[in-house]
């Protein structure tokens, strides 16, 4: 399991994760929308925004706001995402509900900053 992440934000931009679930199912997460800042990171123990441990999660999209900053081992990050996505091999669906807060060390290795809003399509198999 891990992620990567990269984003470009000059008023409008792009933000672009993959990387593998817990459960072995990779993923693709692209959010467009407005802000500033751009970004690269890598977190060993990421998962998409609409992972759910009982594996009742697939392809979907929503919204999202993010304000956060990495350097090194070093991040502070505030936000969240929400939106609808199907179930497990595309049989029902559920809501997901996303959100992360504060200043960690070693969580995720890194640089730049970003302040953004927008929409996300993510893609699971």
């Amino acid at each position: 399991l891990w992620k990567i992440n990269i984003s470009y934000f000059d008023f409008f931009g792009i933000g672009v994760s993959f990387g593998v679930n817990p459960d072995g199912r990779a993923f693709f997460d692209l959010k467009v929308g407005i802000g500033f800042g751009t970004g690269f990171s890598y977190t060993p123990d990421g998962k998409s925004p609409n992972y759910r441990e009982d594996g009742c999660y697939g392809s979907g999209g929503g919204g999202y706001a993010r304000a956060g900053a990495n350097l090194g081992p070093l991040s502070l990050d505030y936000g969240g995402s929400g939106g609808a996505s199907s179930g497990a091999n595309s049989i029902g669906s559920s809501i997901y509900n996303s959100q992360q807060g504060g200043l960690n060390f070693g969580r995720s290795l890194g640089i730049g900053g970003s302040i953004s809003a927008g929409a996300e399509g993510i893609v699971v198999w």
